[in-house]
C-alpha cells in the first residue's frame, strides 16, 4: 500500500467558498489532487490519498483507510480499543497542525 497524507487549511481564502458550504470540502479536493498525482501507480499498488483539514474534517478515503487499519489493529492486537487509539492519535496530530498554523504555543 502506498499512501500520501496532507493537511489543508480549512480557513484558507481559496477553500472558504467550498468549506463554508460543505464539511470536508477542502479535504475532498486535496484527495482528488492526490489521486490524480498518483494515477500512474494504481495498476501496481494499492493507493490511499489521506487528506485532513486543520479544523478536523477528513476525506472519504481517509475515513475508509482509518477504518480498515483500525480493524486490522484490533484483529492483530486483540485489543478492541486499538482502533480508537489510532483515531485519537491521528486527531491529536491534526490538532498539532492547527496549533502550528494559528501560532499556538502550549509552553507559554
Amino acid at each position: 500500500t502506498v499512501w500520501d497524507a496532507t493537511c489543508v487549511d480549512t480557513l484558507a481564502a481559496s477553500h472558504l467558498p467550498s468549506t463554508s458550504q460543505k464539511a470536508a470540502a477542502a479535504a475532498e479536493s486535496a484527495q482528488m489532487l492526490k489521486r490524480r498525482k498518483y494515477s500512474v501507480i494504481w495498476n501496481d499498488y494499492v493507493f490511499a490519498a489521506l487528506a485532513f483539514e486543520t479544523l478536523g474534517p477528513k476525506s472519504s478515503d481517509t475515513k475508509n483507510f482509518i477504518n480498515i487499519v483500525s480493524q486490522k489493529l484490533v484483529l492483530t492486537s486483540g485489543d478492541p480499543r486499538a482502533g480508537a487509539y489510532l483515531a485519537q492519535r491521528l486527531s491529536s496530530n491534526s490538532k498539532g497542525q492547527k496549533r502550528q498554523h494559528f501560532g499556538y504555543d502550549a509552553h507559554k
